[in-house]
């Protein structure tokens, strides 16, 4: 939590995975990143989210996938040396999932036309945390849209070298970001 320039952690959400009181009170899928060294990147990430705006007056999903694929490109770059499964918040065998069905998940995005729906259903199966993204599988993991928005992100950044985080930060123009990325799974 932040107030003003102060910044609170509460501890209690970071007493490890296997904390025996978590079972009693979260969820199995949330106790992944209830650890301690989950602190330091959830302060980072939370001080993006507030710091970054979000500027889409559409609202799409892909605009939502966009904005969060910046901040956990921005994330990876603070954080060099954690690997990317722990920036996205997964697991080696979640991200190893999506890295395995990387085309068929953008294929069933691009056959349902998700990508440029604004329904709040949609939005929260691709963007939220949970057990898995309804959208796609049971098998997927949660938050699959923010995953690809940073697979998009990565693409884009690789194929405009001449554009700063700055920059990346302060463009709102989702739709002009997909197309420069030359996104191809």
């Amino acid at each position: 939590m932040f107030m003003d320039n102060d910044i609170a952690v509460g501890v209690d959400m970071y007493l490890g995975s296997d904390y025996e009181y978590y079972n009693r009170v979260v969820y199995e899928y949330q106790k992944q990143n209830m650890r301690p060294e989950c602190i330091a990147m959830d302060v980072v990430s939370a001080y993006l989210f507030r710091n970054v705006e979000y500027t889409s007056m559409r609202n799409r999903l892909i605009d939502n996938m966009i904005y969060r694929g910046k901040i956990l490109y921005v994330l990876s770059l603070l954080f060099p040396n954690e690997p990317d499964y722990e920036v996205m918040g997964y697991t080696q065998e979640q991200w190893q999932w999506c890295k395995k069905n990387e085309l068929a998940i953008w294929n069933r995005m691009m056959e349902k036309k998700d990508l440029f729906k604004t329904e709040s259903k949609i939005l929260t199966s691709y963007l939220n945390d949970g057990p898995f993204t309804a959208e796609v599988s049971q098998d997927a993991p949660a938050r699959l849209g923010t995953w690809v928005g940073w697979q998009i992100t990565q693409s884009y950044m690789q194929h405009n070298p001449e554009v700063t985080i700055q920059q990346l930060l302060e463009d709102g123009d989702a739709q002009t970001i997909l197309e420069n990325s030359y996104y191809k799974p």
